[in-house]
């Protein structure tokens, strides 16, 4: 069948360049000119358009999947380590000590590197940890748009934080969600694959508005790098660049030495 595009085309003559001088043999023939053909080629789509998400899985179902592909600290009792730490011009050295609850005890005389340190330490840990029962989540699904980046998006209904998911390629790749006078996203923009085929985030945008508009109050990139350390992957480095409160900061944490506690 011959389509609108194609009929289309062949109304015009396509556009060429004849060099007449130009003689030579090809695979044992003789020719006398070369002539050159101008190719345009692009890419006919579907409308972008929003429609119900696939039938086939419930959104329930698809966010337990994302979550059984996350990497999962599942017998996690702690780990201590020397930690380097800068913020900005400041550095300062000191030992840590992390228990199963992400709870930390750092040593450490700068007090704004301290309460940093044990703030990113205590989300590291809540993150690894196994997802609690889900039963009164009332997942379903908010939209749907195959042409989205970050694809699929599915809202947990009876939570008072409206917290809403996007999922693709088995992995959780954005949460939004509200905390009192503040609604945040935190978007995955490139996981990394563990030796059991799951995944961590290695590098993750988080980003604050006052609630009820479109204030920016603050933003920042994390980037992790991990190291396998026993049955664990522990982050060997966390290094984030932020803005807000009409600052900016660069700020990392490098582990050595990583023992986890028994």
């Amino acid at each position: 069948m011959t389509t609108d595009v194609e009929l289309l085309i062949a109304q015009f003559e396509r556009p060429r360049y004849s060099q007449k001088d130009q003689s030579g043999q090809r695979d044992g023939k003789q020719y006398q000119s070369i002539r050159h053909y101008s190719t345009l080629t692009f890419d006919i789509r579907e409308p972008t358009k929003t429609a119900a998400a696939p039938d086939a899985v419930t959104a329930k179902d698809l966010l337990a999947d994302a979550r059984a592909a996350r990497v999962v600290w599942n017998g996690f009792h702690g780990f201590r380590a020397q930690a380097t730490v800068t913020i900005d011009n400041q550095s300062e050295t000191g030992n840590i000590e992390v228990d199963e609850n992400g709870v930390a005890t750092t040593h450490f005389k700068s007090s704004e590197i301290k309460d940093w340190v044990e703030n990113q330490l205590a989300s590291l840990v809540q993150h690894r940890m196994p997802a609690d029962d889900d039963d009164d989540e009332n997942v379903t699904y908010a939209d749907y748009s195959a042409n989205h980046p970050l694809v699929l998006s599915i809202a947990l209904g009876n939570r008072e934080d409206g917290s809403v998911y996007r999922i693709k390629d088995r992995m959780v790749t954005e949460v939004n969600r509200k905390a009192g006078p503040t609604h945040f996203t935190i978007s995955v923009l490139e996981p990394e694959w563990n030796a059991e085929g799951k995944y961590l985030p290695r590098v993750v945008t988080l980003s604050s508005w006052k609630s009820g508009s479109e204030e920016l109050r603050s933003n920042s990139t994390v980037r992790n790098t991990w190291r396998r350390v026993g049955e664990f992957d522990i982050p060997s480095r966390i290094f984030e660049v932020s803005s807000g409160n009409n600052a900016r900061h660069v700020r990392q944490i490098d582990l050595e030495n990583i023992e986890l506690l028994k």
